[in-house]
């Protein structure tokens, strides 16, 4: 199981207990430590991983380009978090989705996320999610 973690500063992050980050601050902090201090400010919320596995069988199962998978790869965790929560991913990043649509099995991930772009869509839509 997955932990999504929400901040004050638009931070968003999945984690599995044991690891190391350093955050925005600059600041190291043990996960341990660190949940700790989520649960106390109420800002953890647990996620289902089993959608989260839909995603990463159908990237196994897509042949595709060396530089689409590692787009991919890299920004599994946003898709994860989307797909384990609300459903909704707000990013500047064209590319990702762009990447996802050109792979019929991750298209049918991609078309049940909402996507929105704070540079491009109207306000209104921020009023809606």
């Amino acid at each position: 199981m997955g932990i999504l973690f929400t901040g004050g500063m638009g931070f968003l992050l999945t984690a599995t207990m044991g690891f190391l980050f350093t955050m925005t601050l600059g600041i190291q902090l043990t996960v341990s430590k660190w949940i700790t201090s989520m649960y106390s400010r109420r800002k953890v919320s647990p996620l289902n991983s089993v959608q989260s596995e839909e995603f990463l069988t159908a990237l196994a199962r897509s042949s595709m380009e060396a530089s689409d998978q590692e787009k991919l790869e890299k920004d599994a965790l946003i898709i994860n978090a989307a797909l384990s929560s609300d459903m909704i991913i707000v990013t500047q990043d064209e590319k990702l989705k762009r990447t996802m649509e050109k792979y019929p099995r991750l298209a049918n991930i991609s078309s049940r996320i909402t996507w929105v772009n704070p540079q491009n869509d109207d306000p209104a839509v921020f009023e809606k999610i």
